[in-house]
């Protein structure tokens, strides 16, 4: 039997840590993208391929989303794992909330499958540096203080179990397993928000914060679900 990687190893603490069952089934949702790919071979390494299945979605909006889609889905084959493909062709007329809107409609096609294939969990590739850029985004965004914790690693049938790792650690890991992922142009486009926030702001105030930024956040984190349970608690009293 292969011995798991490192990575792979963390990862089945991660899940174990949220009661997550070896038995479980699981909708991969895979973009192509490194954090997805590193995502589906960390979990290939610890689940048996017939416990997975991979959502792709396609926007309709990227000229190279064909390609995407085409990319997944051999991957897929060599892994020997189902995949299924969701395309859109709206989406690419909206003149603003695009991002929003994509995200919604992903949602609500992996709440779709998940119940159709009677599967357990839907697992999405966010890590470290996404949960900054959540965080963040809620805060100039004005969400109350008890909503400021960002994502959980389990959240319901939803599953995060990369928020512990960094982006670099997920390159390396797919860079040491000769895996290789494709590129979205479009998160380096800076009208988007997120993509502003990530390109722009975060690495502005890494420089004057350093380390402590993400630490930061994490007490701001830890406060705001002490404020939210307390909340929760008066409403119960009442």
């Amino acid at each position: 039997m292969k011995r798991r990687s490192p990575l792979a190893q963390r990862l089945w603490y991660e899940l174990g840590k949220v009661e997550v069952s070896s038995q479980s089934h699981f909708l991969i949702c895979v973009s192509g993208g490194s954090d997805s790919m590193a995502l589906l071979h960390l979990f290939k390494e610890i689940i048996p391929s017939s416990y997975l299945h991979i959502l792709h979605c396609n926007h309709g909006v990227r000229t190279e989303a064909h390609n995407d889609a085409i990319f997944v889905g051999e991957q897929a084959k060599l892994l020997r794992i189902p995949i299924h493909l969701r395309i859109h062709l709206g989406l690419k007329q909206l003149t603003g909330g695009f991002q929003a809107a994509a995200r919604e409609w992903r949602r609500q096609e992996a709440e779709r499958l998940c119940k159709l294939l009677k599967l357990s969990f839907i697992v999405q590739g966010h890590h470290k540096g996404d949960q900054l850029e959540t965080r963040l985004h809620r805060m100039l965004r004005g969400t109350h203080l008890s909503n400021l914790q960002g994502m959980h690693v389990r959240q319901g049938h939803w599953l995060h179990p990369l928020l512990a790792f960094t982006k670099l650690e997920l390159r390396n890991y797919l860079l040491q397993q000769d895996q290789i992922w494709t590129e979205d142009s479009t998160n380096a486009d800076n009208k988007y928000t997120r993509n502003f926030l990530r390109n722009k702001v975060i690495p502005e105030l890494q420089q004057v914060a350093g380390e402590a930024l993400e630490q930061r956040l994490e007490e701001f984190s830890q406060q705001s679900s002490a404020l939210r349970e307390h909340l929760q608690a008066e409403r119960e009293n009442l």
